[in-house]
Order: structure tokens, then C-alpha cells, then sequence
């Protein structure tokens, strides 16, 4: 059912610094709240009500957080991580050699990731770790080599998609020219054996790649870029014929501003006069938004421009999180939002699970 007037509900919460730090997969959404002074991972499923509070094992400042549709994987600057089921509220840990400058990818029960060394030469350790199992596997991977300008430069490992039935993993690397950006693919195994052959794929200017998300619940995926005023054709991997291609319609999306959900673009941007946030869409028809989304800088706090917001959404849902605050529209009237429990939760100072 499209939206015809876009009044979100809307939670506050008191954010680390001057970009929040959230998370939003198919049903549930999470953010950190740093209210009692230690930093406490907060995940509420829209659609049951069913909430967790986490906290680290000590007072671990939290590095960032991710979810998949069972877990919620929290990062933290101690090299500690650790992972809780979303059902049942168990936390697990798991520890790495560094967290720096490091890219996850997480999917069911599984949590994998690409750690660059400063050093390229050096190569890139890649890791995969099994809630259920509590194994951790991890290998070196050599970076591959282009020839510019008559010399060998190595490429840098950029983004990474773990497949969790195929037990294998897909790694994206890339190096800037002065006119191009020339992006390398391949996939490995999660014994660290490569799979599949090198493929190469050149953009006509410099858009460093930065990680792949997902566009329609189904095995789609676009490259999203570290651009923030191009507009670019977008490049998207499909699963099931394991290939990157660009975007065969018209679109066009600003790499940082916009996201891409079947087809159709979601922009984020003020309004004229600055006085408005507002969630535009284009695309098909049959897209859930009538209008634009909007509402009154007033209502919350907003930078300046839209690099301090965050949007997610899906079939269902759309999840807006702002320096301060989470707004939160959902298409379908059948669904009740769990205020009582998103307020509980906003209140809540300790871990816990509900």
C-alpha cells in the first residue's frame, strides 16, 4: 500500500558523534546509543516488538555494527567482535588480528570480512567465522597487479560478499588512474583457494569502490561508491549468473546521497529553502512511495547537508536515522509499529533481552 502522507514515527536517542551508527535488515533495526556513557547496541524487530541491549564484555567502545536477517555483529577498537542471535539473545565473541581498515560481509549465521594491510605488497587477510560452529577460518591473499605507465601497481581490496552455501567468497579490489578507476573481481573459497579467474571491469572516472548492497532480497547487489556529487551508472551483481553488469535502464545515483531498491531510486535531499528533509523516489510504478517523504528540519537535528543521515529500506519499510534521531515509515497498514517497546528500548540503559 503506497504512503499517501509521510508523518514517521519517530524515536530519539543520543548518538556517539556527527554520523549515527545504525543498521537496518528486512524486519529489524539497530543503532548505538551512547545515553548512560557506555556504548550500548540497541536492535528492535518492526514487525513483533521483540528487542536486545548489548554491551560489550568491559567498557569496549563499539567501532560499528551490522545485521544480518538472525544476527547482530558488533565491531569494537579492542580487536574483540562479537555476534548475537537475534531469536534468542546469546552473544558470542570472536577475535582478530586488527580491525583496522577492514570491510565485513555478514549473511545468515555467518561473519566474514577483508583486513588491508598498509603495506599492498603484503597482500589481504580474509576471514569467514561460524556463529553456530564458533570456527573461524582465515587466509592471505595476494593482491593482483596492474601495469601502468610501465611499472606493476597492486590493486587494493575494496569490498567483500560472503556466500555461506557455496562456502565461498567474493572479492572486489580496485586502483585509480588519472582518467579511470579499474576494478578487479574474484571469488575464493573459504580454504583460501581461488575459484574463479580474475575479471576486469573499467569506469570512465574515479569512483573508488567502498562495498556491496544489497537492492532486492534476492541475490542483486549494487557497487556503491565512495562519490558523493557524480552521478554514475550503477554496477550490479547478480548472485544467481555470478556477473557484475551496469545498470541496464536509465539510472543514475550519487554514489553516498542515493539508494537503488528494485529498479527504483531513493535520493535523499533538503528541500529548497533547507527547511525540509525529504525521501524522493523514482522509478516503477508499482514503487510503494505515492510523494516524496518529508518533514521539518525542526521536528529533529540535521547537519547541513545529507552526509549526516542514513537510509535503509525495503519492501516495506523505511528507516531514516539522523545525528540524533530514527524516523521510520512503514507501507503496510496491516502492520503495527511496536511503539511501547521502541520507547522501552529507548529508555533501556543496560543489556538485556525482550
Amino acid at each position: 500500500m503506497p504512503i499517501s502522507d509521510g508523518q514517521p514515527w519517530r524515536i530519539s536517542y543520543t548518538a556517539m558523534g556527527d554520523h549515527p551508527s545504525a543498521d537496518f535488515c528486512k524486519d529489524t533495526v539497530a543503532w548505538i546509543d551512547n545515553a548512560s556513557g557506555t556504548d550500548i547496541v540497541k536492535a528492535c524487530n518492526l514487525r513483533t516488538g521483540k528487542h536486545i541491549a548489548v554491551a560489550g564484555n568491559g567498557r569496549e567502545s563499539i567501532q560499528f555494527i551490522t545485521l544480518t536477517d538472525e544476527l547482530l555483529v558488533i565491531s569494537t577498537y579492542s580487536t574483540l567482535c562479537y555476534a548475537c542471535d537475534l531469536t534468542t539473545g546469546e552473544k558470542r565473541s570472536f577475535r582478530l588480528p586488527s580491525t583496522h581498515d577492514m570491510q565485513w560481509s555478514c549473511r545468515g549465521r555467518s561473519v566474514g570480512g577483508i583486513i588491508r594491510n598498509r603495506n599492498l605488497s603484503l597482500g589481504t587477510t580474509a576471514f569467514v567465522w561460524n556463529f553456530d560452529s564458533r570456527n573461524c577460518k582465515a587466509f592471505e591473499i595476494q593482491n593482483p597487479t596492474v601495469t601502468l605507465r610501465n611499472s606493476s601497481e597492486w590493486l587494493s581490496a575494496r569490498a567483500v560478499l560472503i556466500n555461506p552455501p557455496s562456502e565461498t567468497m567474493l572479492i572486489c579490489w580496485s586502483i585509480d588512474t588519472e582518467t579511470e578507476t579499474i576494478i578487479h573481481f574474484s571469488r575464493y573459497t573459504y580454504a583460501g583457494k581461488k575459484s574463479q579467474e580474475d575479471r576486469v571491469h573499467r569506469i570512465e572516472y574515479r569512483v573508488p569502490p567502498w562495498r556491496l548492497q544489497a537492492i532486492n532480497g534476492c541475490g542483486g547487489f549494487r557497487l556503491c561508491t565512495l562519490s558523493k556529487e557524480r552521478q554514475e551508472t550503477p554496477l550490479i551483481f547478480t548472485e544467481l549468473s555470478d556477473k557484475f553488469e551496469e545498470c541496464k535502464s536509465n539510472v543514475k545515483l550519487q554514489g553516498l546521497r542515493d539508494m537503488l531498491w528494485k529498479d527504483s531510486i531513493y535520493r535523499l535531499d533538503f528541500g529548497k529553502n533547507g527547511d525540509k528533509l525529504q525521501v524522493h523516489c523514482r522509478g516503477t510504478r508499482d514503487a510503494p512511495m505515492a510523494r516524496p517523504l518529508e518533514f521539518h528540519r525542526s521536528q529533529t537535528y540535521w547537519p547541513q547537508n545529507t552526509a549526516g543521515a542514513c537510509l535503509f529500506l525495503n519492501d516495506v519499510f523505511v528507516v531514516l536515522f539522523g545525528v540524533d534521531s530514527m524516523h521510520i515509515w512503514c507501507f503496510d497498514k496491516d502492520i503495527n509499529l511496536p511503539r511501547d517497546e521502541l520507547k522501552a528500548l529507548h529508555r533501556q540503559k543496560k543489556a538485556s533481552i525482550s
